[in-house]
């Protein structure tokens, strides 16, 4: 079993890579290296910051054909939910349980969300599985 707890909390920061700060992505990427022992790119050099949004939208749609397209019921713990914000798919989240996604956003820390909520279930993109 697999607890997220000491995700919960942590600082929002574009590009950040650690527990010191995280953007969506790093979030991502931490979880994968500390709980299934993946580790996945970085990809902090396609963009500047976590706020250039037609960038992140570029690397989103680049590199999420390299992962399996989940249907939406059939999700589970560890695949990663893309969100559009601002018409574009550049949020991700962790899925910790179904219904339950671990996100961070600017200004916000690290917290545990249902993204079958009005503010979510409406931008949610796709679940995607690590291949």
């Amino acid at each position: 079993m697999h607890d997220f707890s000491s995700y919960i909390g942590i600082p929002f920061a574009s590009k950040g890579r650690d527990c010191a700060g995280l953007d969506c992505w790093g979030l991502v990427r931490l979880v994968y290296k500390e709980k299934l022992d993946i580790n996945l790119p970085s990809y902090v050099d396609e963009y500047v910051d976590a706020k250039e949004f037609k960038s992140i939208a570029k690397a989103m749609d680049t590199y999420s054909s390299t992962w399996l397209k989940v249907d939406y019921g059939k999700e589970k713990k560890f695949d990663v939910i893309i969100m559009s914000i601002r018409g574009l798919p550049i949020h991700v989240g962790v899925v910790v349980k179904f219904r339950y996604m671990l996100h961070v956003l600017d200004k916000l820390q690290t917290c545990i969300e249902r993204y079958d909520t009005p503010i979510w279930s409406k931008r949610i993109k796709g679940f995607y599985r690590y291949a």
